[in-house]
């Protein structure tokens, strides 16, 4: 039963991680895109498939080497999560010098 738990968490995890990047490249292509090169505004569901697009094309994988256990992948999931948050409060800041 705890590793259902486990799996249920971490599906949670992985989809507010992918919904939540879907946002902040929502947001960054908003505040600069929009800006620079007056293209049209993207909602959250445009921004996932650009970036599923993007990591299909890129070839971006994971190692099973890079998660060997439940702990090595949700603490992959938090830092991803951290570093999204990371690049909206820095575009933000970049936005307000705009």
């Amino acid at each position: 039963m705890e590793q259902f738990g486990k799996f249920i968490l971490g599906l949670i995890l992985v989809v507010v991680s992918v919904i939540f990047g879907g946002f902040v490249l929502s947001k960054l292509w908003d505040w600069f895109m929009v800006y620079a090169f007056a293209l049209p505004s993207i909602s959250i569901p445009v921004a996932l498939g650009i970036s599923m697009t993007v990591t299909l094309i890129t070839g971006a994988k994971e190692s099973k080497d890079d998660m060997e256990t439940c702990r090595d992948f949700f603490e992959k999931i938090i830092k991803i999560v951290a570093r999204q948050a990371m690049f909206l409060l820095m575009g933000w800041i970049v936005y307000l010098f705009l």
